[in-house]
């Protein structure tokens, strides 16, 4: 949307934030169809480069490419940033053109995917040392200073992919094999499976590899 900032991952361990800006047209020549030429620059529309950060591990500041960006999930000022490096990076963005790195946590396994609610973290877990474990919930009520608070084991023995928070469950969705679990996270500390739902339809095909929710304005209605 026109002033608004827009956040991406273009790196394999950063951050950049992005902002609106003049279009750069580009296109491709039509005088040679087998073999097009680039008319313009390459590039992208509506945005401009505002800021940049790198949350290199401490202990590997020579490790670039190593450790990848997997997922980010914008909540206030800060940004959270799952890697395959099983790092959860914390980041305050409340300047966008100074992005300070506020905290580091480590994953029993791949962060693949954050989201979070009410200072609550929940992330998504995979091909770790203990392959049963699914979701990690972590307190972020100070970013500066996370805590994970407990895990939840993954039935399915496949990892978690992607999950969603709607009020007092987290619904989690499995990355090779067909299903949903759902998890009561009433006490974050002591989460519980409260349900299961698995796809009879056989086949990769069926899997289901990502859950959304939203909020419907035309019904005030929210759907999970």
């Amino acid at each position: 949307m026109p002033g608004s900032s827009l956040l991406r991952s273009l790196s394999t361990f950063g951050v950049v934030i992005l902002g609106a800006a003049s279009a750069c047209v580009h296109a491709a020549s039509a005088q040679d169809p087998p073999l097009p030429a680039l008319a313009g620059d390459q590039g992208v529309m509506n945005v401009t480069l505002i800021g940049t950060v790198h949350v290199e591990p401490p202990w590997d500041p020579e490790g670039e490419g190593f450790f990848s960006t997997t997922d980010l999930f914008i909540d206030g000022d800060h940004v959270y940033m799952g890697s395959r490096s099983g790092l959860l990076h914390i980041i305050d963005i409340s300047d966008p053109t100074d992005m300070k790195l506020a905290s580091q946590i480590m994953m029993p396994g791949q962060a693949l995917d954050v989201k979070v609610a009410d200072n609550l973290a929940v992330v998504s877990v995979q091909n770790g040392p203990v392959n049963d474990i699914g979701a990690v919930m972590v307190d972020v009520t100070d970013p500066a200073s996370p805590a994970i608070l407990s895990h939840v084991e993954d039935p399915f023995w496949s990892g978690v992919h992607n999950s969603y928070i709607y009020n007092d469950r987290v619904y989690l969705a499995h990355s090779a094999s067909r299903g949903i679990t759902v998890v009561d996270v009433s006490n974050p500390s002591c989460p519980f499976i409260s349900g299961t739902w698995l796809n009879e339809e056989p086949g990769m095909g069926s899997i289901i590899h990502d859950r959304r929710g939203g909020h419907e304005p035309n019904t005030e209605s929210d759907h999970p």
